[in-house]
C-alpha cells in the first residue's frame, strides 16, 4: 500500500483537518493487467530512488517488490521526476517508457510507467517511411524514362532521320 495525507485547507486556508487515501497496490496490478491488455504494453509503478517495482501489469514479467532491471529507465525518473519519456530495455526486448508522478504521491516517489514494445510504437513511422520511399522511387523511374523518352524524340530520333536523308542523297 501506499498511503497518502494532504492538509484539508478551510477557504481561509487555515488547516482544518487532513485527508487520508491508500492506494492499494495489490488492486492496481490487476487493474494494469486489464488496461494494458494482451498487445505487450507495461504499466507498472516503481520507486524512482531505489527501483522497487510497487505495482505492474503481468506483461512486464517483474515481480512485486523486485528491483527494476533497466538502470537508463531509474536515472531518467530520477533526473526528471516531473515526468517524461526514454528508450530502455525490460525482459531483453527494446521498449520505449513514459513516466510520471503518482497523482497525489509525488513526494513518495512512486511513479506510473507505461511501457510499450520499441517496434511497436515504431511501426506506423517505418510503414509511412517504406510507402515515402517507394513513392519517391517511382517518382524517379518516372523521371529517368521520360527524360530519356523526350531525350529520344527531340534529339535521336531527328539526328537518325537527317542521317537517313543524307545517305540517300549521297548516293
Amino acid at each position: 500500500e501506499i498511503l497518502v495525507a494532504r492538509p484539508l485547507l478551510s477557504a481561509a486556508g487555515t488547516k482544518t483537518g487532513i485527508v487520508y487515501v491508500s492506494i492499494d497496490l495489490q488492486a492496481f496490478s490487476e487493474l494494469a493487467d486489464r488496461i494494458s491488455g494482451q498487445d505487450k504494453r507495461v504499466l507498472m509503478v516503481i520507486e524512482r530512488d531505489t527501483g522497487t517495482v510497487l505495482a505492474r501489469s503481468a506483461a512486464s514479467g517483474l515481480r512485486l517488490g523486485a528491483s527494476f532491471p533497466d538502470e537508463a529507465l531509474l536515472q531518467a525518473m530520477r533526473d526528471r521526476p516531473s515526468g517524461g519519456h526514454v528508450v530502455g530495455n525490460l525482459n531483453g526486448a527494446s521498449e520505449v517508457f513514459g513516466f510520471a508522478p503518482l497523482p497525489g504521491a509525488e513526494t513518495s516517489g512512486a511513479m506510473v510507467v507505461v511501457g510499450a514494445p520499441r517496434d511497436h510504437v515504431l511501426a506506423n513511422v517505418n510503414r509511412q517511411t517504406l510507402r515515402s520511399f517507394a513513392f519517391a522511387l517511382a517518382a524517379v523511374t518516372v523521371a529517368i524514362c521520360t527524360a530519356w523518352l523526350l531525350g529520344y524524340l527531340s534529339q535521336v530520333r531527328p539526328a537518325r532521320q537527317l542521317a537517313k536523308t543524307a545517305e540517300r542523297i549521297g548516293e
